[in-house]
């Protein structure tokens, strides 16, 4: 079984989970922060939860570019029932390292507030 290191932290979060999918070999999360195109800002859902990315950004805009400005290709699946997004995971992780995002933060029960 291979094993990955955690990187960084939330506000920085889909450069750090490039540079742990790159493993050992990877750019500086600065290089892929730049790379991604992410913007500077952040906005309050609520006017007290706080989110480190502007209002309105997309950041799946930047991702296939990123990618392969740094030698990597990807291939994107969305949408259908759970089941079968389990399976597509399930397939892809038979091949190698997988990125999944962006994640609707509502899931992850371990943010106060989030409810799905």
């Amino acid at each position: 079984m291979t094993h990955f290191s955690y990187t960084g932290s939330g506000p920085y979060c889909y450069a750090n989970s490039f540079a742990m999918m790159f493993g050992a070999d990877a750019p500086s999360t600065a290089v892929i922060e730049i790379a991604i195109g992410s913007p500077f800002g952040m906005q309050l859902i609520g006017g007290t939860l706080p989110f480190f990315d502007p209002y309105g950004w997309d950041p799946e805009k930047g991702f296939e570019d990123a990618l392969s400005s740094l030698g990597w290709t990807s291939t994107v699946t969305q949408g259908g029932e759970a089941e079968e997004a389990l399976a597509r995971l399930k397939a892809a992780l038979a091949g190698g390292p997988v990125w999944i995002g962006p994640v609707e933060m509502g899931h992850l029960r371990h943010q106060p507030g989030m409810r799905g």
